[in-house]
């Protein structure tokens, strides 16, 4: 059975997943100025409780221009790498 994506209750969800990810980080600076840190960051680094997730592409960047890197950045950027490798191209269609 062939389904229309436009229709597909699967396509209905992942914008509703993207569209919600979209709106908590443009939201997360105010939750962050009245108090709330357990989660904040932005799109190349956030921090969820103890957890940092880098953009891998970030560190490289900062590892070639500063020549150094930085351990936590560096295991934020393979705990991405990480997910994106388990989870395949489902990673991207949900996150990306």
């Amino acid at each position: 059975m062939t389904g229309n994506l436009k229709t597909s209750p699967i396509h209905f969800w992942r914008r509703v997943v993207q569209t919600a990810a979209a709106v908590f980080f443009v939201l997360l600076p105010l939750l962050n100025a009245r108090g709330f840190q357990f989660v904040w960051g932005n799109f190349l680094n956030i921090h969820i409780g103890s957890l940092t997730f880098s953009d891998p592409l970030a560190v490289l960047q900062v590892v070639v221009g500063n020549r150094i890197i930085p351990p936590k950045i560096f295991i934020g950027a393979g705990l991405v790498l990480a997910i994106a490798f388990l989870l395949g191209t489902v990673f991207c269609s949900w996150i990306c």
